[in-house]
């Protein structure tokens, strides 16, 4: 156990280094992130809790974290929860996740305050585990139970890998399984998590390392204390052969007052000598970490107000450390950090998250680790400089770049609106790709070069570019609505919704996730559920935009299925403007839905000849005097009927006003549900 209390003389030993704190706020460094970067990092948000969601949009932004290595789930914001709730909650939809294809570079789990400390694993009435050591194996289809890190300080003994060195060049699998590095951002309050981001992005390397030792120790625990310092492979050894200030204590004081600390590991509250005073009496610099060997440093991050207690990592948060290790539980000594591997990762540049985990015997047990990730102020990133070669054009545009490091560069990425389109292992930094494959218009380029070395630092430029073609590929259909009418668009692999009955001469398409559909002007007959190749000019058509095909569009799939309607009310269809589709649609407010398969429903108000109107009594009224939605229809509902109906919200312009309109398939598209009198 961790846990153990020794009587020993008590002797004061109050250290102050003023200066060094004053020193390391003037000097500022170029935020590093060896191994990762922002596109290496999954942020996972409890949408049930406030705190969570603000916490990570702030972490989004200050590490500019792309929007799709968002992952929202719902589960209750207890700090300890179930087993049956981590399984359904947090585990699969994060497991789930991370088999996407476009997750294969996640390197990093960052979870955010309001997601789950740790889970009762093995029953509700024995110590809980801790959900950043579990997820560190979310690649596992079945949970595994703590497991020897295959990274970690017991590897050797097991003859299993046990480096990050290992760790990076094994692409982080060992034995077919994926390893993740797992923190989170949470302290006693928002403000303090907020604060933590913000001085890891400013992280020093100015600072001073505490280590302080325990007196008459035995055994196991005389061999933990010695990690600190005297043998040979201790920390402090490892930290002066490298120039960092390092103090070590080897009295029975308990230190306190210890200004500019970038790192810390003690006995924190099993010292005899411990009071919450002193424990919190160190100022730490932006940057810093800490651990200590104490077994319930981390049971939880609601403040219990009395400081007649155990200490709690979250006790320093407010006194300026960015990152902590500590557990949940009952961890046993040999599963323990080693401070020697912590300090001596951390100070030759790996980042927080890869100091922390190589210094982590054992997974999937008590270990809670917080703070950036990405925090690495040791680490000395490449210099990167994008050569400008003009304006991208054709198949085989070209993308250059500048690179340079102490340690030679290992690869230099080549990132597209964060789309990996190439990778150059060898100066000159070159790359030839497809710009015919993109929209045409301006791009976000960012340009990573990763030192060669087993820190793997990244370094990185962006720039705008832009992409001169004649004909725009579009990913998404809504992208059709940003260009000036005449621009030729190509649309790929989307699904036929409409096609007969009373659409216009040609077909509706839409985006199998529902998000967008548009029209296309075309003399070809194709049935729905085609999936399909478009290649025309964009247009506007009574204020809905549309493709005129070119030519006949290739037909890649012809039984796919048709994506269900959209439910809505009759004054929700149409929506606000967008892109350069200035003119909004009906009452003009909420998401464009034009060119979506839609299901709406109502009072059958009016008749005419191929039309009716229905009213659900949300007031939509197109300027003519009818209340409601017009319905270009075959069938013939009687006035005073209740109808749900079925079609394309399309638009037609009244007046001076655009009104949304619903154009059916065929008369089965409309269902009568009361008949009228």
């Amino acid at each position: 156990m961790l846990r153990r209390f020794v009587v020993r003389e008590v002797r004061r030993h109050i250290i102050y280094i003023l200066l060094t704190f004053f020193l390391s706020t003037l000097l500022m460094w170029s935020p590093a992130l060896a191994g990762g970067g922002p596109r290496n990092v999954l942020v996972v948000i409890n949408s049930r809790s406030t705190a969570s969601y603000e916490i990570g949009m702030v972490y989004k932004k200050a590490r500019n974290i792309p929007q799709k290595n968002l992952l929202y789930i719902s589960c209750p914001t207890d700090e300890f929860v179930s087993r049956d709730v981590y399984l359904d909650n947090i585990f699969r939809p994060i497991h789930n996740c991370l088999q996407r294809p476009e997750m294969a570079e996640i390197d990093y789990i960052v979870l955010t305050k309001g997601v789950p400390l740790g889970v009762y694993y093995e029953g509700p009435c024995t110590p809980p585990y801790s959900l950043t050591s579990m997820l560190t194996c979310a690649a596992y289809t079945e949970p595994p139970g703590p497991i020897i890190n295959p990274y970690g300080p017991l590897a050797y003994f097991e003859k299993l890998p046990c480096s990050p060195e290992i760790y990076w060049s094994s692409k982080h699998t060992f034995n077919g399984k994926r390893y993740y590095n797992v923190t989170r951002l949470d302290a006693f309050t928002v403000d303090d998590v907020k604060r933590m981001i913000e001085s890891s992005v400013k992280a020093t390397r100015n600072g001073t390392v505490l280590l302080d030792k325990m007196t008459g120790l035995s055994g196991a625990y005389y061999t933990a204390n010695e990690r600190m310092g005297t043998q040979l492979d201790s920390a402090y050894e490892k930290l002066v052969s490298r120039g960092i200030n390092t103090i070590l204590d080897d009295t029975s004081a308990f230190v306190s007052n210890t200004y500019g600390l970038i790192g810390y590991f003690s006995w924190c509250s099993n010292d005899p000598n411990y009071t919450h005073e002193r424990y919190t009496s160190h100022i730490f610099v932006p940057g810093s970490i800490m651990d200590g060997y104490y077994s319930f440093s981390a049971r939880t991050f609601k403040c219990p107000g009395t400081t007649k207690r155990g200490s709690l990592i979250a006790d320093l948060f407010p006194k300026g450390l960015c990152a902590a290790g500590g557990y949940v539980s009952e961890p046993m000594l040999s599963t323990a950090t080693y401070p020697n591997i912590l300090f001596d990762r951390y100070t030759k540049g790996f980042n927080m998250a890869e100091s922390f985990f190589a210094a982590c015997p054992e997974l999937f047990w008590k270990t809670t680790v917080v703070g950036d990730p990405l925090m690495a102020p040791f680490a000395t990133p490449p210099v990167v400089r994008f050569i400008n070669t003009g304006p991208l054009t054709g198949t085989e545009a070209k993308l250059k770049a500048e690179a340079s490091d102490q340690s030679g560069i290992g690869k230099v990425e080549f990132y597209l609106d964060d789309i990996l389109i190439g990778t150059a292992t060898s100066a000159p930094y070159e790359i030839t790709f497809d710009s015919t494959q993109f929209i045409v218009g301006p791009h976000n380029l960012t340009i990573t070069a990763y030192e060669n070395s087993p820190v793997y630092t990244q370094g990185s430029t962006s720039a705008l570019v832009e992409i001169v073609n004649t004909v725009s590929s579009l990913k998404y259909i809504s992208q059709a609505g940003n260009y000036a009418d005449g621009q030729i668009v190509k649309i790929t692999g989307k699904v036929v919704t409409a096609a007969t009955g009373t659409v216009r001469p040609g077909f509706y398409i839409e985006e199998p996730d529902r998000s967008a559909g548009i029209y296309v002007a075309s003399q070809m007959m194709v049935p729905e559920g085609a999936v399909v190749e478009v290649i025309g000019p964009v247009s506007t058509l009574d204020g809905e935009r549309i493709i005129s095909a070119q030519s006949t569009s290739i037909v890649i799939n012809d039984s796919a299925t048709v994506p269900k309607p959209v439910g809505m009310s009759n004054a929700a269809l149409g929506g606000a403007a967008v892109g350069n589709v200035t003119v909004p649609i009906g009452k003009g407010k909420g998401v464009r839905n034009v060119g979506l398969l839609v299901r709406t429903w109502g009072k059958v108000t009016a008749v005419g000849t191929g039309w009716f109107y229905i009213d659900d009594g949300s007031k939509c009224s197109d300027g003519t005097g009818i209340t409601g939605i017009k319905v270009i229809s075959t069938a013939n509902p009687a006035p005073g009927s209740f109808v749900t109906v079925t079609g394309i919200c399309s638009s037609e312009k009244v007046g001076t006003k655009f009104s949304p309109v619903i154009r059916t398939r065929r008369a089965s598209d409309v269902q009568l549900t009361i008949t009228g009198s």
